[in-house]
C-alpha cells in the first residue's frame, strides 16, 4: 500500500464512498469539496486503485478538521486509517500556529482510531451538534 500526498479525483472519491456505505454525492459538489481541502492523503494498491483517503480542511490559521477519513471495505483490517491519520495529524502539527483548533467528529466504528492518535473526547466541556439540510 502507498500512501500519496493527494486527493483523489471526484469519481474515484464518490466510489470510494458508495463503496464504505457513505452517501452518494454529485460530482460538482464532490470536486469543490476536494478543492477547498487544506490538505489530503490517499491510499492506493500497487495497481495504484484508491483503498483510502483523508483530508483536512479548515481556515488554515486557527481552526483545522479531518474529514473524509474512508477506507475500502476491501482494505478493512489493515492499518490504513491510522496510517492515514498520522500523515493527516503530521500535516496540522507541521502547519497549525500554537493554539489553534484540532478536531473530528467521528462514528462509533473510528473513536478508539482517533482516540489512539492522542484526540479526547471533549464532552462535558463542550457538545457537538449537526444540522441536516435538505
Amino acid at each position: 500500500m502507498n500512501l500519496v500526498h493527494e486527493l483523489p479525483d471526484a469519481r474515484q472519491y464518490g466510489e470510494l464512498r458508495e463503496a464504505a456505505g457513505l452517501a452518494k454525492i454529485a460530482d460538482s459538489a464532490a470536486e469543490t469539496a476536494l478543492s477547498r481541502s487544506l490538505f489530503g492523503v490517499c491510499a492506493r494498491d500497487e495497481s495504484g486503485n484508491l483503498q483510502g483517503m483523508g483530508r483536512v480542511v479548515g481556515d488554515g490559521a486557527c481552526h483545522y478538521q479531518i474529514v473524509d477519513l474512508i477506507v475500502h471495505p476491501d482494505s478493512e483490517g489493515r492499518p490504513i486509517a491510522q496510517q492515514i491519520l498520522q500523515e493527516l495529524t503530521a500535516y496540522v502539527e507541521r502547519n497549525a500556529p500554537e493554539g489553534a483548533s484540532f478536531f473530528v467528529i467521528s462514528d462509533l466504528q473510528m473513536l478508539k482510531t482517533y482516540q489512539e492518535s492522542g484526540f479526547e473526547l471533549i464532552y462535558p466541556d463542550f457538545y457537538g451538534m449537526s444540522r441536516k439540510l435538505k
